[in-house]
């Protein structure tokens, strides 16, 4: 079954509406019809995933970027593959990569004037990545991931009669301690639900990794030999793992 949260819809519509005021915070200098294209390629070219993340069609990039439609293919081009995905058989450009371009666009030499309208789209993506309808989407996705995390929690210390930190092996805070996801569940959503990606931790365990920034199966293996911690979990994983990605 397809996992919706990777899903895109459009996220504007009549009912939920972008609150920038165009008239308010247009500079007399500019064009309101001109900004207008702006504020529409905005509008109507944003889709949003099941994590709340924001993604550009690519057919509205020229307009936000302000430039020609063959300028704007070749940025799209350079956009690493990673931050482009597909919708409807159209490119979607990652919103960081959308406003990384303009930022590009912004400090490169260009007319005053340019740079203004730039300035103007730039605080109409702000206004579309902070809007009460991602924020929902995005509040929801964060509640569904600690609610997941509590079931593989108990699920896992049932099922294995864990009674020790696995990594530190000091004894286990049951109340406090946390269900650690191996692989970073922002960058590997699809394997948030599998009891083997993750290692049941005291609090205290958890926060030096995520003081240290670990994400993946490597930064922890690293973070294990310079803490003298149990490296028990890895070969283990290795082999789960590559059952799933066969």
């Amino acid at each position: 079954m397809p996992n919706k949260r990777n899903q895109l819809v459009p996220i504007f519509n009549e009912l939920h509406k972008i609150d920038y005021n165009l008239e308010k915070n247009l500079p007399e200098l500019l064009n309101k019809s001109s900004a207008s294209r702006t504020l529409n390629a905005w509008v109507e070219g944003t889709v949003v995933d099941g994590k709340g993340q924001v993604w550009i069609l690519e057919e509205f990039l020229a307009s936000i970027w302000r430039t020609d439609l063959s300028t704007a293919d070749f940025f799209i081009d350079r956009v690493p593959s990673a931050d482009k995905v597909t919708f409807d058989s159209k490119i979607c450009v990652k919103y960081s990569s959308v406003i990384y371009r303009l930022n590009e666009i912004l400090q490169s030499p260009t007319t005053h004037k340019r740079r203004e309208y730039l300035r103007v789209s730039e605080n109409i993506g702000r206004a579309v990545r902070d809007s009460t309808p991602v924020e929902v989407i995005r509040l929801r996705y964060y509640e569904f991931i600690e609610e997941t995390k509590k079931k593989l929690k108990h699920q896992r210390i049932r099922q294995y009669g864990i009674e020790v930190d696995e990594l530190t092996n000091q004894p286990l805070d049951r109340a406090s301690s946390e269900f650690h996801h191996i692989r970073r569940q922002s960058g590997s959503f699809d394997m948030i639900g599998f009891i083997w990606n993750g290692l049941i931790i005291n609090k205290e365990t958890h926060d030096i990794i995520t003081n240290r920034g670990v994400s993946d199966e490597y930064d922890l293996k690293d973070l294990c030999i310079k803490m003298d911690w149990s490296l028990d979990w890895f070969e283990r994983y290795g082999e789960d793992l590559k059952l799933v990605e066969r």
